[in-house]
């Protein structure tokens, strides 16, 4: 996705006030050393560089998250520039992803 920003603002844009939207992602953090302890995640950084990151800069004013770019604090950040309010990630004991609430 080049511009996942444009993405939340239209969900957002789309969503009633009471409202709520599930977004699963890949489980990481937001230190690149914390991700290499699992090497899993050390794999998708090589999928990142050679398919993700392309992608994701494919058009102008791409933002080039990559593979384990939208980590919890990064979503919590891009939801909230995006207009909703309410954010609260959820470990329901899945070793590869992680699921945020996001309400307006």
């Amino acid at each position: 996705m080049t511009r996942p920003d444009l993405v939340i603002s239209a969900i957002r844009g789309a969503i009633r006030d009471d409202g709520a939207w599930l977004i699963k992602d890949i489980r990481s953090s937001p230190r690149f050393e914390d991700n290499l302890r699992n090497p899993v995640l050390a794999l998708l950084y090589g999928f990142s560089v050679s398919a993700c990151m392309s992608s994701a800069l494919s058009e102008p004013d791409g933002l080039g998250l990559g593979t384990l770019g939208f980590n919890p604090v990064v979503a919590e950040r891009m939801v909230r520039e995006g207009g909703f309010t309410r954010f609260r990630m959820h470990d329901f004991e899945d070793p590869a992803n992680l699921y945020y609430e996001v309400r307006p």
